[in-house]
């Protein structure tokens, strides 16, 4: 089934078009569905003419019915099934769907805060119409205890976002995240939608990303403004299972995977950068841990896990463009030294 689904599909009583459209998107996260449900609609004191586009990316017609029953009674909401699997997939058919003029995109582990909406389109109409995306702040909600080796460094990688307490234009080297992003409309008349080869997919055995940076990127190519507005913020909640070391070196290699589909030309010219990054790391532990062993290790402090982290990045960087030891002289032994910073995206 790849209709809104329900007694009369799409129902979603307006007096008008809404100005805007909360798209959540889910994976048989059904757990999830009603807080964020319930966060969005306690908008209504700030703001009433919104919709809820609540995608259901299961494969299962059956079960996503019988989850749109559970919820039925939410206003506002059009539930709709797409079959074909994948974030990507899933955004652009909320972007199909929508009726407003502003789509507001929220993961369904994602809880907007008091005056959400209201806050996405007061900063476009601050912004101006060369503003063609929004994000806004994303806090951190921890389900079991912060680990004393994850630094802020690190928080990136959670969709944790906070570029200060003043609304401004980013600039080339900042990025909003899909937690809590905006984007006219229109801006899709005009760009490509979201890449569906890149982006998480199913139940997150795979940790593809690139899919929001890259439509992003496409806007500012185009000459649209990216706007940030601390305001419009959410909070994230932040899984357990996330909270490993295993976890973030794994994000780390489909960080370099993602890098490398979506454009292997500029994948291949970091190589050379990414073996120094490598040897560089190795180099700094102790002579047992030199091999693919010092990048498995559990690291007790924040700096030298971000150091490593971005080791497992680099590593995954030359092999997937076929580095050969003979491609690159061998590194010196360098005394150790502070880490690096980690590579943005």
């Amino acid at each position: 089934m790849d209709k809104s689904i329900g007694d009369k599909p799409g129902v979603a009583i307006l007096a008008a078009k809404p100005a805007i459209s909360v798209a959540i998107c889910t994976y048989q996260r059904y757990d999830l569905i009603e807080g964020v449900l319930r966060a969005v609609t306690a908008q209504v004191e700030s703001f009433a003419n919104y919709e809820i586009l609540l995608i259901d990316n299961t494969p299962d017609p059956d079960r996503s019915l019988v989850e749109y029953r559970r919820h039925r009674a939410t206003p506002h909401m059009r539930w709709v099934h797409e079959p074909r699997r994948g974030l990507s997939c899933a955004r652009n058919r909320a972007i199909a769907e929508s009726e407003a003029p502003i789509i507001a995109f929220l993961d369904d582990d994602a809880v907007p805060g008091p005056g959400w909406m209201a806050q996405i389109i007061a900063a476009f109409d601050m912004f101006g119409a060369d503003a063609l995306a929004v994000g806004g702040r994303v806090t951190p909600v921890w389900l079991g205890p912060r680990p004393s080796w994850l630094g802020d460094g690190l928080l990136q990688y959670l969709s944790i976002t906070d570029l200060g307490e003043r609304p401004r234009v980013l600039d080339d080297r900042e990025w909003i995240v899909g937690a809590n992003m905006a984007m006219r409309r229109s801006v899709f008349d005009n760009i490509n939608l979201f890449p569906e080869h890149l982006g998480r997919k199913g139940s997150g055995a795979t940790l593809l990303s690139n899919d929001e940076t890259a439509l992003l990127q496409q806007i500012r190519d185009s000459g649209g403004l990216i706007g940030y507005a601390p305001e419009a913020s959410c909070g994230h909640l932040i899984d357990p299972a996330r909270l490993s070391q295993s976890w973030f070196r794994r994000r780390l290699a489909w960080q370099a995977v993602s890098d490398y589909l979506e454009d292997p030309a500029a994948s291949a010219v970091r190589a050379g950068a990414s073996w120094e990054w490598l040897t560089d790391f190795l180099v700094r532990l102790p002579a047992s841990q030199r091999s693919y062993r010092g990048l498995l290790s559990e690291m007790a402090e924040p700096d030298m896990l971000e150091h490593q982290i971005n080791a497992v990045y680099n590593a995954a960087i030359c092999l997937l463009n076929g580095v050969e030891l003979d491609d690159f002289e061998p590194a010196p032994p360098t005394p150790p030294a502070p880490a690096r910073k980690s590579r943005k995206r």
